[in-house]
């Protein structure tokens, strides 16, 4: 009875042994596919790739890239660009880190304020790109708040010229620039703000929100595979 007992265990555990390979190789496969885009696994290039005119801080060339789809009338990624971004690119100044627009409609104010955004980089340069950006967050209390006119006001403050801006607001380009962000956005299912996407080196993470422990463990795990 006893021999009976211990073969009937053993078989469970036979069983049982064989369901985790199975359920862990199924695992890893979803993974797998959850986390490369379709052209790495096929071609080794990435699909989000930096678009010309891209706005990019750190090394530029860099083969991990850190993709950050932003709203200006966000909380978190106020706090992301205050906090997380400076430490990132000290701690890590052999990363690329890229800004995308992805103003959500839910803060009807956001997307104007992407396209001043994106008027500050056609009318000034990539650095007007991003002092209008630090400016816009340092006056905003965020959560569809800001005031429409400080848009004009905050051109004005980093020394744009007034009337190529407001003809630039008014105009198609930088709409289009934004409404290309949003769709690239829209591809890897983004739902929140700030939506992060790490990725190089055959692997891709995306970590909903600004959780700088979750990023950091993300690009030491990239950066310690071994360059293709």
């Amino acid at each position: 009875m006893r021999a009976h007992t211990a073969d009937v265990r053993l078989r469970w555990r036979l069983v049982v042994g064989i369901l985790v390979i199975i359920l862990g190789t199924a695992g890893i496969s979803v993974y797998d596919r959850v986390n490369r885009p379709d052209s790495v696994q096929s071609t080794g290039t990435d699909e989000r790739a930096p678009r010309d005119g891209a706005h990019v801080v750190g090394m530029r060339d860099s083969d991990v890239r850190v993709i950050v789809y932003f709203d200006l009338e966000c909380r978190y990624c106020k706090r992301f660009h205050a906090v997380t971004l400076p430490q990132l690119r000290t701690e890590y100044p052999d990363i690329a880190i890229e800004y995308r627009h992805y103003p959500l409609s839910t803060r009807p104010r956001a997307f104007p304020e992407s396209v001043a955004a994106e008027c500050a980089a056609l009318v000034g340069g990539e650095g007007a790109f991003w002092r209008y950006v630090s400016r816009i967050y340092a006056v905003t209390p965020s959560d569809n708040r800001l005031p429409p006119e400080e848009l004009e006001a905050s051109a004005r403050a980093i020394g744009l010229d007034p009337d190529a801006f407001a003809a630039c607001r008014v105009g198609e380009e930088a709409a289009t620039i934004v409404h290309a962000d949003m769709v690239s956005a829209s591809e890897i299912g983004t739902r929140v703000t700030p939506t992060i996407v790490i990725e190089g080196r055959g692997r891709s993470v995306v970590i909903e929100g600004d959780f700088p422990s979750q990023i950091r463990t993300s690009l030491d795990y990239i950066r310690a595979i071994p360059a293709q």
